[in-house]
């Protein structure tokens, strides 16, 4: 767990501290993995309209109150901050101290001493943002750090006009790192060795993960809200005996319903978000993706030579442009309908969905079994857009707005926006950017835990080696690091790693990755194999789950029936068997109807690399094409090594008369006398009338199948009743 520190930059106006607190918060979260905050009090003025126009003495108990109480919270949030003021009064400092040791934190002072004359040549060449006059009266009042105090002695002292930027950036955070290393050896020097726990476990990963929360966001106006989640979180899940990936899991999707409520600043540098484009073959979506496109990637606009023979997409295709603040990953997915499975593999890793509509045909079948994935899975950002309105008058495209309008009538997208453009003219397009601009926002994403990448892509580059792409659903990737690939337990190393062109040491959860791997071949590498942290994932062909069969599925689900199963990048055909719980066995059901929820165990072909909680999607792709091939989503609530399931088999009787109190004789559940009297000699001997009055056999009666039951209530003459025999069932 990151320990709290705070960083306190002291130096007149101009001589440089800015940049090089916002230089240093950045190496220490690249380099060394903290997650860091820079506090500006120059925010906090920028926040006051009448600042813009003149200084406002009478306003800057606001301002210094508000500094304080924002480094008081970052530091009860675990995190490194860096207070990037002036500082010039020894009392403030002194101040600053009080607060870091009240949140029991370490401290350290950067004394940027820059000669009074090169911060009035800075403050010059800046348009002479700050008046001359401030940063000499300033220059001359300054406490010098060291001067009078130990506890004021600086870390560092550095002169930003006589050495390089970047050579002081790797010295303050070496020598911050430094510390804060020491200072853990301390404590664990000091303190005794405690045995591990469930909740020790739980309350380190949440806190990781409300620091990579609150590092991204930046919003600590939310900060007590997070934390104050985060322990009700750990307390729940304690009390539930879940593991610290679901508490993890719990925690991002919480927060993630929280921070929808509030204003969410993007970070700095563009963060990436993910939008698929779906819709009919043939309705332009690849002609779309052309209009959009500033960076192509992988397999993007039908590059591949079979997708240009058949004048069709064949496979994902991968871009990226550039959406006000964010950068944008295009994922152009086929229409085609023997296509499904990759069109379900676009939707799992997509954040935002554009649905294409030619305006000369109006929506189609896969128009509308793309809409479905899409609500299966519960996506819920949703921009149609109507392509070749070149081709129709305006009656002709009204009428297919009000056909879109029918179609999302009812489901989660009822309300989404529709665009009009010629894809092929690259007309609409600014007017849908700006619509998407309106409609995306960066999720939560799980930037903490175990590494996860579904593998999309992998081939050969000679002199590279084995390059595989994907998008990062959990975790970060460095370069060097170890990793391992799910299914075969393939270990191999990172080599170097690619966003979109650009070299980088470091990608995260969210990000859309090439990825140079050593000491594994392309043609060992499957679509849908999983990229993790060694042993961290295990494969399995045996899943418990949870399932609502979708109402427009129009067929039942039976017992043993052939499915496909689509856990994120990879689909497999898997048998079903749904079953209901009595006492704590499994009874198996014979089927279960459109618009029903049960539960099943389901055994693939071949082993999935999937975890608990994981949301896996069912669908009969061997239906023709023009009816609903989705079964469903199920949530995986158990990985069973073994299946321990029963079959009932249900006999029916009936009460034929009262013998005394609450004891009748039942005929017609069994044929003899033999059956009878081995039933009755059974420890389990259970059965129900219909009126759900239950009653135990207690022996055989007379000279045929009949029995003596005594029932909890008298049930009427003549009234059903009914006995299950169970027989358990191998799962082959």
């Amino acid at each position: 767990m990151q320990s709290p520190f705070l960083l306190i930059f002291c130096g007149v106006p101009c001589s440089g501290k800015s940049t090089l607190a916002q230089r240093v918060a950045d190496e220490l979260e690249n380099e060394y993995n903290y997650s860091t905050v820079t506090v500006a009090s120059d925010a906090f003025r920028r926040m006051v309209s009448t600042y813009q126009r003149k200084f406002e003495p009478d306003l800057e108990q606001f301002v210094r109150g508000a500094t304080y109480r924002t480094i008081q919270e970052a530091l009860g949030c675990g995190l490194i901050v860096i207070s990037d003021d002036i500082n010039y009064y020894r009392s403030i400092r002194r101040h600053l101290k009080r607060i870091a040791d009240r949140a029991k934190s370490d401290y350290a002072i950067i004394y940027v001493n820059t000669p009074l004359e090169v911060a009035l040549k800075w403050n010059k060449k800046r348009g002479e943002h700050v008046p001359n006059s401030v940063i000499e009266e300033v220059y001359y009042k300054l406490d010098k750090p060291g001067e009078k105090y130990r506890w004021d002695t600086p870390l560092l002292v550095l002169d930003p006009s006589k050495d390089d930027l970047e050579n002081l950036v790797k010295r303050v955070t070496a020598k911050v790192h430094e510390v804060i290393v020491k200072k853990k050896e301390t404590q664990v020097k000091k303190e005794l060795p405690k045995p591990s726990s469930l909740r020790t476990s739980l309350d380190r990963e949440t806190r990781r993960a409300m620091g990579e929360v609150l590092k991204r966001y930046r919003n600590l106006s939310s900060a007590k809200e997070i934390s104050d989640l985060r322990k009700r979180i750990v307390e729940e899940s304690f009390e539930k005996k879940l593991s610290p990936h679901e508490t993890t899991s719990l925690f991002f999707k919480r927060a993630e319903s929280l921070l929808g409520q509030m204003p969410k600043e993007v970070p700095a540098g563009g963060a990436m978000v993910h939008i698929g484009l779906f819709g009919h073959i043939d309705h332009g979506k690849t002609q779309l993706a052309r209009c959009l496109t500033e960076k192509p990637s992988t397999a993007c606009l039908d590059k591949h030579p079979q997708a240009q023979e058949r004048g069709m997409s064949i496979d994902m295709g991968f871009s990226a442009f550039n959406l006000g603040k964010y950068v944008a990953t295009l994922v152009d997915l086929p229409g085609h309908h023997s296509l499904i499975k990759h069109v379900v593999a676009g939707a799992n890793i997509i954040d935002l969905g554009i649905l294409v509509v030619a305006a000369d045909e109006g929506p189609k079948v896969q128009t509308i079994e793309h809409l479905q994935v899409l609500t299966s899975l519960g996506k819920n950002q949703l921009v149609v857009v109507i392509n070749k309105t070149d081709l129709v008058d305006q009656e002709q495209l009204n009428n297919v707005k009000i056909e879109v309008e029918n179609l999302l009538a009812g489901t989660p997208f009822e309300n989404s926006p529709i665009v009009c453009v010629s894809a092929i003219k690259c007309e609409g397009i600014e007017e849908l950017k700006k619509t998407l601009i309106e409609n995306v926002s960066l999720p939560v994403r799980q930037w903490s835990g175990n590494l996860k990448i579904p593998i999309s892509h992998s081939f050969h580059i000679s002199g590279m080696g084995t390059v595989v792409t994907g998008t990062i659903l959990r975790g970060k990737v460095k370069v060097a690091d170890k990793v391992e690939i799910a299914p075969n337990r393939k270990k191999c190393k990172v080599r170097s790693i690619q966003i979109f062109g650009t070299d980088v040491k470091e990608a995260s959860a969210g990000d859309r990755v090439g990825i140079v791997l050593t000491n594994v071949r392309s043609r060992d590498i499957l679509r849908g194999d999983v990229i993790v942290s060694p042993g961290t994932l295990e494969e399995r062909d045996l899943m418990d789950v949870k399932l609502k069969v979708e109402p427009r599925f129009r067929h039942s689900v039976c017992l043993r029936e052939l499915i496909h199963v689509n856990a994120g990048l990879k689909t497999t055909v898997g048998e079903i068997y749904p079953y209901t719980n009595l006492r704590t066995m499994k009874i198996l059901k014979k089927n279960v109807a459109p618009g029903q929820n049960c539960k099943a165990l389901i055994k693939t072909q071949k082993p999935l690399p999937i975890e608990k909680g994981d949301k896996v999607l069912l669908m009969k792709l061997d239906l023709p094409p023009k009816r609903s091939r989705i079964i469903g989503v199920a949530e995986v609530v158990n990985l069973p090594t073994s299946s321990e399931i029963y079959s009932a088999k249900i006999k029916r009787g009936y009460v034929q008369k009262k013998i005394e109190n609450s004891v009748h004789v039942v005929s017609g559940l069994f044929g003899t006398k033999e059956a009878a009297q081995h039933v009755a000699k059974e420890h389990k001997k259970v059965l129900s009338a219909s009126s759900k009055i239950k009653g135990t056999i207690l022996e055989q009666y007379g000279d045929e199948g009949d029995v003596l039951v005594s029932f909890e209530n008298s049930p009427h003459l003549s009234e059903e009743v009914y006995y299950y025999r169970l027989r358990r069932t191998r799962i082959d």
